[in-house]
């Protein structure tokens, strides 16, 4: 298993209130990866 890599996390908020939280990692193109159900986002 390979080392875990560092992220930074932040916020924003969309135009209706909801604040989205999201990490950060890596350089390039940018990826959105987002889950379902229940599981978090550190769910393997």
């Amino acid at each position: 298993m390979s080392k875990e890599q560092k992220y930074t996390k932040g916020f924003v908020t969309s135009k209706d209130g909801t604040t989205i939280g999201y990490r950060q990692m890596g350089t390039g193109p940018g990826i959105i990866l987002l889950h379902g159900g229940i599981n978090a986002s550190r769910t393997l």
